[in-house]
């Protein structure tokens, strides 16, 4: 299976006001905008992402992605993404973009 890991960070980066630190979730190393996280990586391929709870639903439904296992998380939009082909590199772009979308609202830039 391909590492798309690389790839998706590329695209984040290229995004606006977006700052690399460590997480608030663990040692891991995760992209914010101003104190918002919004993503963080779980090894190749996966990685849980905060959608606007609005949107959950709609998505899951879609496919490619399930809620975070944790309640708290999950209720504040958390989802996990795995990616295991090309059209999941897609779509993983597409929730990105919308999760930056949702950090930059909440963090009011």
């Amino acid at each position: 299976m391909e590492d798309f890991t690389a790839k998706l960070k590329e695209h984040v980066r290229r995004l606006g006001l977006v700052e690399e630190r460590g997480s608030e979730h663990g040692d891991i190393r995760a992209f914010f905008v101003g104190r918002i996280e919004f993503l963080h990586f779980h090894g190749a391929n996966a990685f849980d992402l905060r959608l606007p709870p609005p949107l959950v639903d709609l998505e899951v439904a879609k496919g490619g992605l399930r809620r975070h296992g944790l309640e708290h998380a999950s209720r504040d939009g958390w989802v996990v993404v795995e990616v295991r082909a090309l059209q999941d590199f897609e779509r993983a772009k597409d929730l990105i973009t919308k999760a930056h979308a949702s950090a930059l609202r909440l963090a009011g830039t």
